[in-house]
């Protein structure tokens, strides 16, 4: 009760702990030099008053990381810190993790001899090689290990737009140009007209890895 907070138990006071506590799991819990890693909670619901404290909050986040070690700690951690973080505040903590998909990576091998290919379609100017993997939350990870993956992404800011200025994706602003699909297209075709020239050096990797 509003009145009496004292005589109950607030899950919304627990929940904005976690909330926080959770990234402790990325700032004193993971080894930076590896890799990164992101925990969000994207929605959290509780509550249908201001004066009065709810049975209970439901939240739900996601967690992402481009390594996978960094990413089976997080998983591993996450449910001990939140219960006993619920513990703590004398409320009980029900955690659900959907594991979702591995961390998507691309082939090394692959990545370096489609490049060509990849330069003919956009032009060396905008071909932009990652140093290290991005945290895309993808089930095309499964393919990864099955085989030799690589995975892309496609600009689709159009160009007279500032890119430094540009609404991400996951924004109510972001504008997609429609020139993306012919280079998408493209992409594909030369990609697949391409790789047999390079199947054997791929595979060849690929076993030995």
């Amino acid at each position: 009760h509003g009145s009496t907070p004292w005589l109950g138990r607030d899950p919304i006071y627990a929940s904005a702990q976690m909330i926080n506590n959770l990234q402790s799991l990325i700032s004193r819990r993971t080894d930076l030099t590896q890799g990164m890693g992101v925990i969000s909670i994207g929605n959290i619901q509780g509550g249908t008053a201001g004066n009065v404290i709810p049975e209970q909050v439901n939240m739900i986040g996601t967690i992402r990381s481009n390594n996978e070690q960094i990413r089976e700690n997080i998983l591993k951690s996450l449910p001990t810190l939140v219960e006993n973080n619920a513990q703590a505040n004398d409320v009980t903590a029900k955690v659900e993790i959907a594991p979702y998909a591995p961390v998507t990576m691309n082939n090394k091998a692959l990545t370096q001899l489609i490049q060509p290919t990849l330069a003919k379609t956009v032009g060396d100017s905008n071909l932009h090689v990652l140093d290290h993997n991005a945290s895309a939350s993808e089930d095309f990870a499964y393919y990864g290990k099955l085989m030799p993956s690589f995975f892309v992404f496609l600009g689709a800011t159009p160009e007279n737009q500032d890119l430094n200025q540009a609404a991400p994706n996951h924004n109510p602003s972001f504008i997609v140009d429609d020139k993306a699909l012919k280079t998408g297209t493209e992409l594909h075709i030369r990609f697949v007209l391409d790789y047999p020239n390079i199947a054997k050096q791929v595979q060849a990797a690929w076993k030995q890895s």
